[in-house]
């Protein structure tokens, strides 16, 4: 009977080894930035919903307590606490309902992880009141953000 070579056996097994841990690597950062893409989507979705809604609760739940956010034709930052009053006290006056539609979207994740960059496009039907007429006042724009990776979440 011929026995292999149990160095070839063992050489085989640690190659074996190496590539099996590199897919798990692998695998396991594509998981990371599926699940992270939709913790950004649920993020947005619910940030909108507050808006909709005009609920500045709901507005700052996505958010941490130091968010700032930086709005075109604004001067400075906001921090999100003033802006979530103000965007839904000026919105409730100003218009019969809006809806906001998320559309695509493109994230980059830093090497590490710990941080990306974020792009999402959107559509806001903004519905008021002209001459009479409920008319459709659309917004199309994009958020872009920046995120942390902190306790399991961006």
């Amino acid at each position: 009977m011929v026995y292999p070579d149990k160095s070839k056996v063992v050489c085989a097994a640690l190659g074996a080894t190496a590539v099996m841990g590199v897919l798990y690597r692998r695998l396991r950062r594509r998981l990371m930035e599926l699940e992270a893409r939709e913790q950004m989507r649920e993020f947005a979705a619910l940030y909108t919903r507050g808006i909709d809604r005009l609920d500045p609760n709901l507005v700052r739940a996505p958010f941490t307590e130091d968010a700032i956010m930086d709005i075109p034709n604004v001067d400075g930052d906001l921090p999100i606490a003033d802006f979530s009053l103000g965007a839904t006290n000026f919105l409730g006056k100003s218009l019969v309902s809006s809806l906001h539609n998320i559309s695509n979207s493109h994230v980059i994740f830093a090497p590490n992880m710990k941080t990306a960059k974020s792009e999402m496009y959107f559509i806001a039907n903004h519905f008021k009141v002209l001459d009479g007429t409920v008319v459709n006042a659309a917004v199309y724009g994009r958020y872009c953000d920046s995120w942390v990776y902190k306790n399991g979440k961006y």
